[in-house]
């Protein structure tokens, strides 16, 4: 809808058109999108202010690297840097593939959270054996149910990655549940990374067949994660075995179609590397278990994607050093160009080594949509003497999912930086589009 407020203004002559990317397999209930335009009171004085903040966060690595991202490390033929750290290089190809796992339909973005999901009656449904979906810890207090079927002997993959809360908390707790709603198999409140005190849970075991659930909720009852991303995966059958030697990327073990090994390292020096082939765009769900028999032994392990930097030389690695038994490790990570990959297993700190599970689930780029121009059949619009609204209504057929946005809005104005321009969806979430741009002076009309 076009809206506009002009107390000067005589006649506002207006084309309008949105440019949409439009991707297909996800359902608006609504196909009318609006715009408002509204010229405002010069008296008027816009005000903004945006406050960022962000989680200080710690990522032990393998080696020291000083300000420019050089360094030493003196026990692999690579270097380990933290995460955010990383330089950009082609990646070293080798061969491998995981077969690509995703419940999303083709085209389509992250799925999200379907609310009210705060029971396990209300479960949000996760179809198919892997899946990312967006969520929200909101209001405080607010708990989010996810639903999955699964059989007994299945071994279960989950993460709550935070780092993109706003808040200045991002202590996840994620459980694992039975199918009676209320038994919790498993629960970690912070062995991930991404996100200070964020949650993994990896490899536990389902003792019955059913419909189980995943509980993402904030440690605390008065703070929120908005948003968070979780990460999931189903693992069915058995693992493959490591095959050593795969202690460098130039001998490493191609990851088998289900991305999922059971290893161990025989010292507190050895570590393994496995080949992924990868899409521009895809995207890699690292678990990784490092207690799989669940009797309390473990070793302080790491998990890392490779190879980046000059030379493709460097790993990004991740290793919390959680307290609590059962530890795990998480990661995630989209890839920009094409290429063979290697997933790292390692020693992150001490002596102790052992066995181990990963999983690894690629998420595949999604395909670019099509461009499609919609335009306003009702134009040009007179705008009323004194303060007023117009609108243009566009109607959208159809119910495409909308990915990219473009607003062209062709007009004459005596005072084009009195315009406030809105567009407003079929349910009432408004967007301003721009605001007191355009000349101050009286008379230049066109914009």
């Amino acid at each position: 809808m076009i809206r506009s407020l002009a107390p000067r203004a005589r006649v506002l002559p207006v084309a309008l058109a949105i440019a949409a990317v439009l991707i297909s397999g996800f359902c608006p209930t609504t196909s009318a999108r609006s715009t408002r335009l509204e010229p405002r009171s010069k008296a008027e004085a816009p005000a903004a202010a945006v406050q960022q903040k962000a989680d200080q966060q710690k990522y032990e690595t393998g080696s020291t690297l000083d300000k420019d991202g050089k360094g030493e490390d003196t026990s692999s033929e690579v270097d380990t840097i933290p995460l955010g750290r990383m330089d950009t290089g082609e990646p070293l190809l080798k061969p491998g593939v995981v077969t690509p796992v995703s419940v999303l339909a083709p085209g389509t973005t992250l799925a999200t959270e379907v609310e009210p999901n705060g029971t396990f009656g209300t479960a949000t449904p996760i179809a198919g054996a892997s899946a990312r979906i967006r969520g929200n810890v909101y209001p405080n207090a607010d708990i989010d149910f996810y639903s999955f079927s699964g059989t007994a002997g299945d071994r279960i993959f989950a993460a709550v990655m935070t780092s993109s809360s706003a808040n200045l908390s991002t202590d996840s707790i994620l459980d694992l549940i039975a199918p009676d709603g209320t038994t919790i198999i498993e629960t970690d409140d912070n062995d991930g990374s991404f996100g200070a005190s964020s949650s993994t849970i990896a490899g536990r075991t389902l003792p019955a067949t059913g419909t189980h659930f995943l509980r993402v909720r904030h440690f605390s009852a008065t703070t929120q994660l908005r948003p968070y991303d979780l990460h999931f995966r189903r693992q069915t059958g058995a693992p493959v075995a490591e095959v050593e030697a795969n202690d460098t990327t130039g001998t490493a073990q191609p990851l088998p179609a289900s991305g999922w090994i059971t290893g161990s390292t025989s010292s507190a020096a050895d570590q393994d590397f496995y080949s992924v082939a990868l899409n521009a765009g895809d995207t890699v769900f690292l678990s990784l278990d490092l207690d799989p028999e669940r009797d309390t032994v473990e070793w302080n392990g790491r998990v890392g994607f490779a190879l980046f930097g000059t030379g493709s030389s460097q790993i990004l690695v991740t290793g919390d050093g959680g307290t609590a038994t059962p530890d795990s490790e998480a990661m995630f990570f989209t890839v920009q160009t094409a290429g063979t990959y290697f997933v790292h297993v390692s020693v992150q700190t001490g002596a102790l080594f052992g066995t181990y599970q990963l999983s690894t689930a690629v998420f595949p780029r999604v395909s670019p949509g099509t461009c499609t121009t919609y335009t306003s059949t009702n134009v040009p619009i007179t705008i009323p003497t004194g303060p007023g609204i117009v609108t243009s209504t566009l109607t959208v057929p159809g119910n495409p999912r909308i990915d990219k946005l473009r607003v062209n809005i062709n007009l004459t104005h005596n005072f084009m930086a009195d315009l406030d321009v809105q567009l407003t969806s079929p349910t009432g979430t408004t967007i301003g589009l721009f605001s007191d741009i355009g000349s101050a002076s009286v008379g230049v009309r066109r914009g």
